[in-house]
């Protein structure tokens, strides 16, 4: 059960970083890297890599997100 919601905070950080105009992310730790397996969706954190992070920022949310 915790390894399910932990999946889905992952992927859903990873479809709101679209939302807010993020590519998908060659770092596989970040949530916005793309996965194409479950395994994939695991070894991301819950965190967004610098680059992301920078990007979320930029956008104007980051204040919103704490970055």
């Amino acid at each position: 059960k915790f390894v399910l919601k932990e999946r889905l905070v992952k992927e859903s950080l990873h479809e709101l970083g679209h939302t807010y105009g993020i590519d998908h992310c060659s770092n596989p730790t970040c949530p916005m890297s793309k996965s194409s397996s479950v395994f994939e969706i695991d070894t991301k954190t819950k965190e967004f890599c610098p680059r992301c992070a920078a990007m979320l920022s930029d956008s104007g949310y980051g204040e919103y997100w704490g970055v």
